[in-house]
Protein backbone atom coordinates (compact mmCIF):
# COMPACT_ATOMS: atom_id res chain seq x y z
CA UNK A 1 0.00 0.00 0.00
CA UNK A 2 2.33 2.59 0.90
CA UNK A 3 4.94 3.73 -1.93
CA UNK A 4 7.83 6.28 -2.04
CA UNK A 5 6.33 8.55 -3.93
CA UNK A 6 4.13 11.02 -2.40
CA UNK A 7 1.96 11.36 -5.05
CA UNK A 8 1.31 7.59 -5.64
CA UNK A 9 0.76 6.51 -1.95
CA UNK A 10 -1.36 7.33 0.79
CA UNK A 11 -2.84 10.60 1.07
CA UNK A 12 -0.55 13.09 2.99
CA UNK A 13 -2.94 15.51 5.42
CA UNK A 14 -2.37 18.47 7.98
CA UNK A 15 -4.20 19.30 10.93
CA UNK A 16 -4.69 23.00 11.07
CA UNK A 17 -5.47 25.30 14.47
CA UNK A 18 -8.70 24.60 14.57
CA UNK A 19 -8.66 20.52 14.40
CA UNK A 20 -9.54 20.63 10.68
CA UNK A 21 -8.08 18.27 8.50
CA UNK A 22 -6.76 19.65 5.25
CA UNK A 23 -4.92 17.04 2.48
CA UNK A 24 -1.92 18.21 1.47
CA UNK A 25 -1.56 15.73 -1.17
CA UNK A 26 -4.20 12.54 -2.47
CA UNK A 27 -7.27 14.49 -2.39
CA UNK A 28 -8.33 12.96 -5.44
CA UNK A 29 -7.63 9.18 -3.85
CA UNK A 30 -9.78 10.64 -0.67
CA UNK A 31 -12.75 11.40 -3.24
CA UNK A 32 -13.00 7.87 -4.80
CA UNK A 33 -13.00 6.18 -1.53
CA UNK A 34 -15.87 8.35 -0.28
CA UNK A 35 -17.57 7.52 -3.45
CA UNK A 36 -16.52 3.77 -2.44
CA UNK A 37 -18.01 3.81 0.80
CA UNK A 38 -21.44 5.82 -0.74
CA UNK A 39 -22.05 3.21 -3.02
CA UNK A 40 -21.12 4.96 -6.44
CA UNK A 41 -19.21 2.03 -6.88
CA UNK A 42 -17.25 -1.12 -5.88
CA UNK A 43 -14.09 -1.76 -3.97
CA UNK A 44 -14.73 -0.24 -0.62
CA UNK A 45 -14.71 -3.63 1.24
CA UNK A 46 -11.12 -4.86 -0.41
CA UNK A 47 -9.79 -1.37 0.45
CA UNK A 48 -10.89 -2.38 4.00
CA UNK A 49 -9.44 -5.44 4.11
CA UNK A 50 -6.10 -4.99 2.80
CA UNK A 51 -5.87 -1.98 5.25
CA UNK A 52 -6.30 -4.49 8.02
CA UNK A 53 -3.71 -6.79 6.83
CA UNK A 54 -1.09 -4.04 6.87
CA UNK A 55 -1.85 -2.69 10.16
CA UNK A 56 0.83 -3.86 11.98
CA UNK A 57 3.29 -2.76 8.57
CA UNK A 58 2.18 1.06 10.15
CA UNK A 59 2.80 0.45 14.16
CA UNK A 60 -1.08 0.02 14.49
CA UNK A 61 -2.69 -2.45 16.21
CA UNK A 62 -5.33 -4.57 14.86
CA UNK A 63 -8.72 -2.68 14.65
CA UNK A 64 -11.53 -2.68 12.69
CA UNK A 65 -10.89 -0.39 9.98
CA UNK A 66 -14.72 -0.65 8.40
CA UNK A 67 -15.17 3.77 7.32
CA UNK A 68 -11.33 4.19 7.87
CA UNK A 69 -8.78 5.72 5.84
CA UNK A 70 -4.89 4.99 5.77
CA UNK A 71 -3.06 8.86 5.46
CA UNK A 72 0.12 9.70 6.81
CA UNK A 73 -0.15 13.49 8.95
CA UNK A 74 2.25 16.10 8.55
CA UNK A 75 3.75 17.64 12.13
CA UNK A 76 6.39 19.47 10.45
CA UNK A 77 6.63 23.81 10.46
CA UNK A 78 7.05 24.25 6.97
CA UNK A 79 5.34 26.32 4.73
CA UNK A 80 2.20 24.45 3.31
CA UNK A 81 1.87 25.91 0.26
CA UNK A 82 5.30 25.35 -0.60
CA UNK A 83 5.27 21.70 0.91
CA UNK A 84 1.79 20.91 -0.70
CA UNK A 85 3.09 21.93 -4.34
CA UNK A 86 5.97 20.01 -3.89
CA UNK A 87 3.87 17.14 -3.13
CA UNK A 88 1.91 17.69 -5.99
CA UNK A 89 4.61 17.68 -8.29
CA UNK A 90 4.40 15.49 -11.69
CA UNK A 91 4.87 12.07 -10.56
CA UNK A 92 6.03 12.13 -14.79
CA UNK A 93 9.00 13.88 -12.43
CA UNK A 94 10.04 10.87 -10.86
CA UNK A 95 8.72 8.25 -13.33
CA UNK A 96 8.52 7.93 -16.95
CA UNK A 97 5.63 7.85 -19.31
CA UNK A 98 6.21 4.14 -20.03
CA UNK A 99 6.81 3.24 -16.41
CA UNK A 100 3.31 5.49 -15.60
CA UNK A 101 1.68 4.35 -18.18
CA UNK A 102 2.63 0.35 -17.17
CA UNK A 103 1.28 1.75 -14.05
CA UNK A 104 -2.60 2.96 -14.79
CA UNK A 105 -2.31 -0.36 -17.22
CA UNK A 106 -2.49 -2.64 -14.09
CA UNK A 107 -5.05 -0.19 -11.86
CA UNK A 108 -6.84 -0.86 -14.96
CA UNK A 109 -6.65 -4.39 -14.63
CA UNK A 110 -7.18 -4.81 -11.00
CA UNK A 111 -10.47 -2.65 -10.96
CA UNK A 112 -11.84 -5.53 -13.75
CA UNK A 113 -10.51 -7.94 -11.74
CA UNK A 114 -12.87 -6.41 -8.98
CA UNK A 115 -15.60 -6.57 -11.20
CA UNK A 116 -15.21 -2.52 -12.23
CA UNK A 117 -14.07 -2.73 -16.00
CA UNK A 118 -14.41 0.75 -16.74
CA UNK A 119 -13.32 -0.36 -20.41
CA UNK A 120 -17.16 -1.43 -20.81
CA UNK A 121 -17.75 2.90 -20.98
CA UNK A 122 -15.50 3.21 -24.62
CA UNK A 123 -17.74 3.64 -27.15
CA UNK A 124 -16.87 0.59 -29.89
CA UNK A 125 -18.02 3.21 -33.03
CA UNK A 126 -15.12 6.07 -32.20
CA UNK A 127 -11.85 5.57 -32.13
CA UNK A 128 -10.43 8.92 -30.84
CA UNK A 129 -10.91 7.93 -26.54
CA UNK A 130 -10.93 11.77 -26.31
CA UNK A 131 -14.56 12.41 -28.12
CA UNK A 132 -17.15 13.18 -26.42
CA UNK A 133 -18.83 10.40 -26.83
CA UNK A 134 -16.48 8.83 -24.02
CA UNK A 135 -16.61 11.09 -21.77
CA UNK A 136 -18.25 9.19 -19.21
CA UNK A 137 -15.23 6.78 -19.60
CA UNK A 138 -12.61 9.63 -19.10
CA UNK A 139 -14.40 10.67 -16.11
CA UNK A 140 -14.12 7.35 -15.00
CA UNK A 141 -10.63 6.76 -15.52
CA UNK A 142 -9.92 10.22 -13.97
CA UNK A 143 -11.74 9.07 -10.60
CA UNK A 144 -10.83 5.05 -10.40
CA UNK A 145 -7.27 6.09 -11.13
CA UNK A 146 -7.60 8.94 -8.31
CA UNK A 147 -6.06 11.64 -10.54
CA UNK A 148 -6.02 15.11 -9.78
CA UNK A 149 -8.31 16.61 -11.73
CA UNK A 150 -6.60 20.11 -11.77
CA UNK A 151 -3.59 19.19 -13.54
CA UNK A 152 -5.40 17.74 -16.72
CA UNK A 153 -7.36 20.29 -17.08
CA UNK A 154 -7.77 23.54 -19.03
CA UNK A 155 -8.88 26.74 -17.63
CA UNK A 156 -12.34 26.10 -19.28
CA UNK A 157 -12.94 22.50 -17.84
CA UNK A 158 -12.17 20.80 -20.55
CA UNK A 159 -8.63 17.95 -20.56
CA UNK A 160 -5.93 18.89 -21.74
CA UNK A 161 -3.05 17.37 -24.02
CA UNK A 162 -1.31 15.82 -20.70
CA UNK A 163 -4.48 13.99 -19.84
CA UNK A 164 -4.83 12.82 -23.27
CA UNK A 165 -1.72 11.09 -23.16
CA UNK A 166 -1.92 9.52 -19.57
CA UNK A 167 -5.03 8.06 -21.06
CA UNK A 168 -3.47 6.54 -24.56
CA UNK A 169 -0.50 4.73 -22.60
CA UNK A 170 -2.17 3.65 -20.46
CA UNK A 171 -4.46 2.01 -22.77
CA UNK A 172 -2.27 1.32 -24.81
CA UNK A 173 0.37 -0.75 -22.25
CA UNK A 174 -3.41 -2.42 -21.06
CA UNK A 175 -4.22 -3.79 -24.21
CA UNK A 176 -0.79 -5.02 -25.16
CA UNK A 177 -0.82 -6.42 -21.49
CA UNK A 178 1.56 -4.77 -19.80
CA UNK A 179 4.63 -6.55 -20.84
CA UNK A 180 8.32 -5.67 -21.71
CA UNK A 181 7.75 -5.24 -25.48
CA UNK A 182 4.73 -3.33 -24.92
CA UNK A 183 6.85 -0.79 -23.22
CA UNK A 184 9.30 -0.67 -26.15
CA UNK A 185 6.34 -0.23 -28.95
CA UNK A 186 5.11 2.63 -26.58
CA UNK A 187 8.24 4.73 -27.02
CA UNK A 188 8.20 3.86 -30.51
CA UNK A 189 4.53 4.50 -30.78
CA UNK A 190 5.12 8.29 -29.72
CA UNK A 191 8.23 8.83 -31.30
CA UNK A 192 7.73 7.43 -34.88
CA UNK A 193 5.38 9.18 -37.29
CA UNK A 194 6.37 7.54 -40.74
CA UNK A 195 6.47 3.75 -40.30
CA UNK A 196 4.43 0.65 -40.75
CA UNK A 197 4.48 0.34 -36.88
CA UNK A 198 3.02 3.80 -36.14
CA UNK A 199 -0.09 2.41 -38.45
CA UNK A 200 -0.43 -1.47 -36.98
CA UNK A 201 -0.57 0.33 -33.32
CA UNK A 202 -2.59 2.81 -34.27
CA UNK A 203 -4.93 0.45 -35.90
CA UNK A 204 -4.92 -1.45 -32.71
CA UNK A 205 -6.08 1.99 -30.65
CA UNK A 206 -8.52 2.86 -32.97
CA UNK A 207 -10.00 -0.73 -31.91
CA UNK A 208 -9.43 -0.90 -28.22
CA UNK A 209 -13.27 -1.07 -27.32
CA UNK A 210 -13.56 -3.85 -30.22
CA UNK A 211 -10.48 -6.22 -28.79
CA UNK A 212 -11.36 -5.56 -25.12
CA UNK A 213 -15.27 -7.07 -26.30
CA UNK A 214 -13.56 -9.87 -27.80
CA UNK A 215 -11.74 -11.00 -24.72
CA UNK A 216 -15.15 -10.50 -22.44
CA UNK A 217 -16.77 -12.73 -24.82
CA UNK A 218 -13.48 -15.54 -24.89
CA UNK A 219 -13.92 -15.34 -21.20
CA UNK A 220 -17.57 -15.48 -21.07
CA UNK A 221 -18.04 -18.64 -23.61
CA UNK A 222 -14.98 -20.42 -23.17
CA UNK A 223 -14.27 -20.16 -26.72
CA UNK A 224 -10.47 -20.54 -28.46
CA UNK A 225 -8.48 -17.24 -27.98
CA UNK A 226 -8.03 -16.01 -31.05
CA UNK A 227 -5.88 -12.70 -29.64
CA UNK A 228 -3.33 -11.27 -31.91
CA UNK A 229 -1.77 -8.19 -29.65
CA UNK A 230 1.51 -10.42 -28.75
CA UNK A 231 1.67 -11.79 -31.95
CA UNK A 232 1.92 -8.35 -33.61
CA UNK A 233 4.31 -6.75 -31.33
CA UNK A 234 6.31 -9.75 -32.19
CA UNK A 235 5.82 -9.26 -35.70
CA UNK A 236 6.70 -5.60 -35.40
CA UNK A 237 9.71 -6.21 -33.49
CA UNK A 238 11.20 -8.44 -36.12
CA UNK A 239 9.78 -6.42 -39.61
CA UNK A 240 11.85 -3.52 -37.79
CA UNK A 241 14.84 -5.32 -37.26
CA UNK A 242 15.25 -6.76 -40.93
CA UNK A 243 14.27 -3.44 -42.13
CA UNK A 244 16.99 -1.92 -40.34
CA UNK A 245 19.38 -4.69 -41.43
CA UNK A 246 18.66 -3.87 -45.25
CA UNK A 247 16.95 -7.52 -44.88
CA UNK A 248 13.39 -9.11 -46.84
CA UNK A 249 11.15 -11.12 -44.97
CA UNK A 250 11.75 -13.75 -47.48
CA UNK A 251 15.37 -14.06 -46.98
CA UNK A 252 15.04 -14.20 -42.98
CA UNK A 253 12.00 -16.70 -43.43
CA UNK A 254 14.56 -19.41 -45.25
CA UNK A 255 17.28 -18.75 -42.97
CA UNK A 256 17.80 -21.06 -39.56
CA UNK A 257 18.73 -19.43 -36.30
CA UNK A 258 21.67 -21.25 -35.21
CA UNK A 259 20.83 -20.47 -31.66
CA UNK A 260 16.90 -22.17 -31.89
CA UNK A 261 17.81 -25.85 -32.47
CA UNK A 262 17.12 -25.73 -36.04
CA UNK A 263 13.94 -23.41 -36.08
CA UNK A 264 12.96 -21.22 -38.51
CA UNK A 265 14.09 -17.38 -37.91
CA UNK A 266 10.21 -16.55 -38.91
CA UNK A 267 7.40 -19.32 -37.47
CA UNK A 268 5.88 -20.91 -40.64
CA UNK A 269 2.81 -20.41 -38.85
CA UNK A 270 3.10 -16.93 -38.52
CA UNK A 271 4.72 -15.69 -41.78
CA UNK A 272 0.99 -14.78 -43.64
CA UNK A 273 0.86 -12.39 -40.45
CA UNK A 274 4.17 -10.60 -40.95
CA UNK A 275 3.66 -10.50 -45.06
CA UNK A 276 0.51 -8.48 -44.43
CA UNK A 277 1.63 -6.39 -41.68
CA UNK A 278 4.90 -5.50 -43.80
CA UNK A 279 2.08 -4.24 -46.49
CA UNK A 280 0.39 -1.79 -44.33
CA UNK A 281 1.65 1.56 -44.95
CA UNK A 282 -1.21 3.47 -43.77
CA UNK A 283 -3.06 4.09 -40.80
CA UNK A 284 -6.32 3.88 -42.44
CA UNK A 285 -4.97 0.34 -44.03
CA UNK A 286 -3.98 -0.76 -40.08
CA UNK A 287 -7.15 -0.17 -38.78
CA UNK A 288 -9.02 -1.98 -41.03
CA UNK A 289 -6.94 -4.71 -41.15
CA UNK A 290 -7.14 -5.02 -37.29
CA UNK A 291 -11.02 -4.45 -37.00
CA UNK A 292 -11.54 -6.72 -39.79
CA UNK A 293 -9.79 -9.26 -37.67
CA UNK A 294 -11.51 -8.80 -34.27
CA UNK A 295 -14.75 -8.55 -35.92
CA UNK A 296 -14.79 -11.93 -37.40
CA UNK A 297 -13.11 -13.22 -34.44
CA UNK A 298 -16.25 -12.24 -32.47
CA UNK A 299 -18.73 -13.62 -34.90
CA UNK A 300 -16.88 -17.17 -33.62
CA UNK A 301 -16.43 -15.71 -30.27
CA UNK A 302 -20.26 -15.21 -29.59
CA UNK A 303 -22.97 -17.95 -29.79
CA UNK A 304 -25.44 -15.32 -30.16
CA UNK A 305 -23.76 -14.18 -34.05
CA UNK A 306 -22.74 -16.51 -36.66
CA UNK A 307 -19.69 -16.81 -39.12
CA UNK A 308 -20.15 -17.65 -42.87
CA UNK A 309 -16.31 -17.97 -43.41
CA UNK A 310 -15.07 -19.86 -40.37
CA UNK A 311 -15.92 -23.41 -38.59
CA UNK A 312 -16.56 -23.01 -34.91
CA UNK A 313 -13.85 -24.92 -34.36
CA UNK A 314 -11.11 -23.35 -36.32
CA UNK A 315 -7.70 -23.15 -34.97
CA UNK A 316 -6.01 -19.87 -34.00
CA UNK A 317 -3.42 -20.93 -36.44
CA UNK A 318 -5.53 -21.74 -39.25
CA UNK A 319 -8.29 -18.26 -38.52
CA UNK A 320 -5.12 -16.46 -38.62
CA UNK A 321 -3.37 -17.68 -42.20
CA UNK A 322 -7.27 -17.07 -43.31
CA UNK A 323 -7.62 -13.59 -42.70
CA UNK A 324 -4.64 -12.82 -43.27
CA UNK A 325 -4.23 -14.40 -47.07
CA UNK A 326 -7.51 -12.48 -47.67
CA UNK A 327 -5.85 -9.33 -46.36
CA UNK A 328 -3.24 -9.59 -48.73
CA UNK A 329 -5.10 -10.51 -51.83
CA UNK A 330 -7.62 -7.57 -51.39
CA UNK A 331 -4.80 -5.55 -50.91
CA UNK A 332 -2.49 -6.50 -53.86
CA UNK A 333 -6.36 -6.29 -56.19
CA UNK A 334 -6.30 -3.20 -54.93
CA UNK A 335 -3.00 -1.72 -55.93
CA UNK A 336 -3.66 -3.38 -58.96
CA UNK A 337 -7.15 -1.50 -59.84
CA UNK A 338 -5.31 1.50 -58.73
CA UNK A 339 -2.78 1.10 -61.92
CA UNK A 340 -5.59 0.44 -64.24
CA UNK A 341 -6.53 4.08 -65.29
CA UNK A 342 -2.74 4.96 -66.00
CA UNK A 343 -2.52 1.70 -67.99
CA UNK A 344 -6.39 2.52 -69.73
CA UNK A 345 -5.00 6.32 -70.81
CA UNK A 346 -1.98 4.91 -72.52
CA UNK A 347 -1.62 6.23 -76.10
CA UNK A 348 -2.92 3.55 -78.39
CA UNK A 349 -0.73 1.01 -80.56
CA UNK A 350 0.10 1.34 -83.85
CA UNK A 351 -2.17 -1.29 -85.22
CA UNK A 352 -5.58 0.25 -83.55
CA UNK A 353 -7.93 1.32 -86.28
CA UNK A 354 -9.40 5.09 -86.34
CA UNK A 355 -13.19 3.82 -84.42
CA UNK A 356 -11.77 0.54 -82.96
CA UNK A 357 -14.17 0.18 -79.85
CA UNK A 358 -12.40 1.49 -77.41
CA UNK A 359 -14.42 0.13 -74.62
CA UNK A 360 -13.46 -3.31 -75.81
CA UNK A 361 -9.90 -2.45 -75.94
CA UNK A 362 -9.67 -1.84 -72.26
CA UNK A 363 -11.96 -5.16 -71.45
CA UNK A 364 -8.96 -7.38 -73.41
CA UNK A 365 -6.57 -5.19 -71.79
CA UNK A 366 -7.32 -5.36 -68.27
CA UNK A 367 -8.43 -8.91 -67.67
CA UNK A 368 -7.67 -12.24 -69.34
CA UNK A 369 -9.83 -14.01 -66.37
CA UNK A 370 -13.01 -13.50 -64.33
CA UNK A 371 -13.42 -11.23 -61.13
CA UNK A 372 -16.02 -10.69 -58.48
CA UNK A 373 -15.67 -7.85 -56.54
CA UNK A 374 -18.98 -8.05 -54.12
CA UNK A 375 -21.65 -8.50 -56.14
CA UNK A 376 -20.57 -7.47 -59.26
CA UNK A 377 -18.95 -9.80 -61.46
CA UNK A 378 -16.54 -10.05 -64.72
CA UNK A 379 -17.61 -12.65 -66.80
CA UNK A 380 -15.14 -12.64 -69.54
CA UNK A 381 -12.11 -10.74 -70.87
CA UNK A 382 -13.82 -9.83 -74.53
CA UNK A 383 -17.13 -8.05 -72.59
CA UNK A 384 -17.43 -4.63 -72.32
CA UNK A 385 -19.30 -4.26 -69.48
CA UNK A 386 -19.66 -5.90 -65.88
CA UNK A 387 -23.04 -8.15 -65.22
CA UNK A 388 -24.50 -7.10 -61.92
CA UNK A 389 -26.08 -9.93 -59.71
CA UNK A 390 -29.33 -8.80 -58.21
CA UNK A 391 -29.59 -8.08 -54.80
CA UNK A 392 -33.05 -10.74 -54.56
CA UNK A 393 -30.62 -13.49 -56.58
CA UNK A 394 -27.66 -13.42 -53.94
CA UNK A 395 -30.00 -13.14 -50.99
CA UNK A 396 -32.12 -16.21 -52.64
CA UNK A 397 -28.87 -18.46 -52.68
CA UNK A 398 -27.76 -17.49 -49.60
CA UNK A 399 -31.59 -18.69 -47.95
CA UNK A 400 -31.11 -22.11 -49.93
CA UNK A 401 -27.70 -23.03 -48.26
CA UNK A 402 -28.71 -22.70 -44.46
CA UNK A 403 -32.62 -23.26 -45.22
CA UNK A 404 -33.06 -26.27 -42.91
CA UNK A 405 -31.18 -24.12 -40.01
CA UNK A 406 -33.54 -20.83 -40.52
CA UNK A 407 -36.35 -20.31 -38.34
CA UNK A 408 -37.62 -16.77 -40.07
CA UNK A 409 -36.02 -14.36 -42.23
CA UNK A 410 -37.48 -10.55 -42.18
CA UNK A 411 -36.80 -8.03 -45.07
CA UNK A 412 -36.55 -3.97 -44.31
CA UNK A 413 -35.89 -2.31 -47.54
CA UNK A 414 -32.95 -3.53 -48.56
CA UNK A 415 -31.94 -5.50 -45.28
CA UNK A 416 -31.94 -9.16 -44.63
CA UNK A 417 -32.73 -10.29 -40.96
CA UNK A 418 -32.01 -13.98 -40.98
CA UNK A 419 -33.05 -16.15 -37.41
CA UNK A 420 -31.93 -19.32 -37.13
CA UNK A 421 -33.72 -22.07 -35.21
CA UNK A 422 -30.38 -22.35 -32.16
CA UNK A 423 -31.26 -18.28 -31.70
CA UNK A 424 -28.43 -17.16 -33.42
CA UNK A 425 -29.55 -13.53 -35.78
CA UNK A 426 -27.81 -12.53 -39.07
CA UNK A 427 -28.38 -9.45 -40.99
CA UNK A 428 -26.98 -8.45 -43.99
Amino acid sequence: MDNYLASEGRPIVVVDKDGRIIALTGNGRLIALKRRAAGEYDGIQEYEQTLREHLEEFGLNDQDTAGKVLVGVYYGDADLIQLANAMNESEGDAMSPVEQAAADAKQLANLKKQGDDIMEALDVNTEDVMSAANAGFLRLFAERLGLDITKYQTAVGDWNKDFRARVENALFMYIFNNNESAKRALSAWREDDTSNMKSVLTGVMNAIKLIAKYRNAVEKYKTVDLDITVDLLEAIDVITRLRKEGKTLEQEANEMDIFSDGNEAIPSDKLSLYQAIAMIKTIKSGTEFIKGYYSEAMDLADPNQMSLLYNPDTSKEDFLNQYTEGFKKRNEKKKKDERKPAQGSASKTSSETPGENREGSRGRDRSEEDVVSGRRLRTGANESRLNSIPDSVAEDALLGLFKSHIAKTERDGRKLSITFKDGRKLTT
